[in-house]
């Protein structure tokens, strides 16, 4: 049942790529003998990131992600740690966590040089909980997250975009809620505010500054980003979620007209809560001491683009992207990421 989402939307990504092939194998086109300008950003760089690719000038990209992490099992740096263990120091501990996400975007080109951005998410968070006593519980938390908006500029540019160097900033807004709340063991209590990781947003304004080296041959595409998420000050529960650096390296090779798979590895730091909320017990649970929050974690991705074409998909592309953590070194005592899955649908006009 957990999963019933995730499995629709596979059996109707297959279904479609499946048509989609059919009509290209009569086509029966060479990438070389396409011109040069149908090998833009949306053929070759990722739909894995909003921020990674450009547009021309004039252009428009709207586009849909569905994100699924789960999370199972406790640690405490690269230690995995028992419900046992925990138990020992809170009255709480999780064993479960899932985050979904439905992300909408928005991009337009200005003109060559400059692309703007634009990006909200619906969020749906679910921890599941045993006490000391042996009693299990549920918590969810749903709604809009932050608000995104920004743009990429081109920095530096060589022959026909062989390698170029972008710039981006953005700013989050907090728009997602920091006072979710729930029932917890003892429903007879009422509902109670839910701990950092179930919150839909960060409660601060936020900059996301970044830089990006692109090279592409006729076929492939390399490239290295990095990333930056910093907290301007606290919220409005006295406190503010851990400043991040976030670093890429990526491959894509284009194996024809409608195939592109990828290869990316992934690092990211993220430092520990600034302050803490007044309302939360951090006694009770690991996930409401903002002592446990951030690490460093790395991800081993791959996965793959289909582009399509014809009068009525032209310009539209379809992505999915698995991510699995090779290396995860938490702060304090948290949850432990399984992997990731992201799908996701792009249209270029």
């Amino acid at each position: 049942m957990r999963y019933d989402l995730v499995r629709a939307f596979l059996f109707v990504f297959l279904s479609v790529a499946h048509s989609q092939i059919t009509a290209l194998q009569a086509q029966d086109e060479d990438l070389e003998e396409l011109d040069l300008a149908a090998l833009l950003d949306e053929k070759i760089i990722p739909a894995n990131v909003l921020g990674t690719h450009t547009h021309m000038t004039g252009e428009w990209m709207v586009g849909y992600t569905y994100m699924l992490m789960p999370m199972e099992g406790m640690a405490s740096g690269t230690q995995k740690l028992s419900n046992a263990d925990v138990l020992q120091n809170y009255m709480v501990t999780p064993t479960s966590m899932d985050m979904q996400m439905h992300m909408f975007h928005v991009m337009y080109a200005p003109t060559d040089d400059l692309t703007l951005m634009g990006m909200a998410g619906y969020r749906d968070n679910s921890m599941d909980h045993i006490t000391r006593m042996g009693t299990p519980f549920t918590t969810t938390a749903s709604g809009f997250g932050d608000i995104k908006l920004g743009g990429i500029y081109h920095a530096y540019r060589k022959g026909f975009d062989k390698e170029r160097i972008l710039l981006s900033l953005s700013v989050s807004l907090p728009t997602g809620s920091i006072s979710k709340t729930d029932f917890l063991a003892n429903p007879a209590i009422g509902k109670k505010l839910l701990p950092y990781p179930m919150q839909l947003g960060s409660g601060t304004f936020d900059l996301h500054p970044g830089i990006k080296y692109i090279n592409r041959g006729e076929r492939s595409a390399w490239g290295a980003d990095l990333d930056f998420t910093l907290r301007l000050g606290k919220n409005s529960h006295e406190y503010a979620l851990g400043n991040s650096i976030e670093a890429k390296l990526w491959y894509r090779y284009q194996l024809n007209d409608w195939l592109a798979p990828f290869l990316q590895i992934d690092a990211k730091s993220t430092g520990r809560i600034k302050g803490r909320d007044p309302a939360l017990n951090s006694m009770l649970v690991p996930t409401a001491d903002p002592d446990n929050q951030g690490g460093k974690v790395v991800y081993l991705q791959s996965g793959f683009n289909i582009f399509f074409q014809g009068k009525t998909l032209d310009g539209q592309r379809l992505a999915v992207e698995f991510l699995v953590p090779i290396h995860q070194d938490l702060n304090g005592i948290q949850l432990r990421t399984r992997w990731h899955l992201r799908g996701g649908w792009q249209w270029v006009f």
